[in-house]
């Protein structure tokens, strides 16, 4: 699949679907990181991912953001089933019928996030050059309270991007020459 247009109004509802709770910000934050497509997403599994990254994710917010979608024309929501003794549960799916990142991309301009492509990831390109670890990263670390500071905001998405900055510049100094770097 190749990345999609979208109408202006089209464009507008996303933004606007995005924005709408804290689990729509959560996992339209989710597809602006996407660089490849998924033809679909187990709803179940996806917000079990997103609670062990530390996001509070609402199961009727999830499923809202997803029927919206939906009525936006972006894919198809497909409704589980609950399972019994000898029948087992079928989760919540949804099937994209466009360019995930697409959505990405227009839910980044309104949630003030940068969007990746498979061109910079590849490239190795990002949007901030080499830098030092802040320091309120370094204290959330090491208390080991990462996931919850990230979710009350005081690690932003800007600090988010600094550590993997850091991790990928080390990664290639150690390839580079196997010595720490200074």
């Amino acid at each position: 699949m190749k990345e999609t247009q979208f109408s202006p109004e089209v464009a507008q509802r996303i933004k606007e679907l995005a924005v709408s709770s804290p689990t729509a910000k959560v996992a339209f934050a989710y597809f602006a990181q996407r660089v490849r497509t998924q033809d679909k997403v187990d709803l179940r599994r996806f917000r079990s991912n997103l609670l062990k990254e530390g996001h509070k994710v609402d199961r009727a917010e999830l499923r809202a953001v997803f029927k919206g979608l939906e009525k936006l024309k972006l894919g198809r929501y497909i409704e589980g089933r609950p399972g019994t003794s000898t029948v087992p549960n079928v989760p919540d799916k949804f099937e994209w019928h466009v360019y995930v990142p697409s959505v990405g991309r227009i839910a980044a301009e309104v949630l003030n996030l940068p969007h990746r492509t498979a061109q910079s990831v590849v490239a190795g390109h990002h949007p901030i050059d080499s830098i030092e670890l802040p320091h309120k990263v370094m204290i959330a670390l090491s208390s080991g309270q990462f996931a919850q500071l990230c979710t009350e905001g005081v690690v932003t998405h800007d600090d988010l991007l600094q550590v993997e900055t850091f991790v990928r510049n080390w990664r290639a100094r150690l390839a580079g020459n196997h010595a720490k770097p200074a």
